[in-house]
């Protein structure tokens, strides 16, 4: 495994996980990936 990727939304549940991957990430010497997206909406025009 060369990446772990984590996609957060910032609920207590995902920054738990977070924690999880900076931790394996760590002890594997990997590369951490957080994955956050968001849609802007309103006040958008074509």
């Amino acid at each position: 495994m060369r990446v772990v990727l984590c996609p957060v939304d910032f609920s207590e549940n995902s920054l738990k996980a977070l924690e999880y991957a900076a931790a394996i990430s760590a002890q594997t010497k990997t590369k951490l990936f957080i994955l956050n997206k968001f849609t802007l909406t309103g006040g958008e025009k074509d």
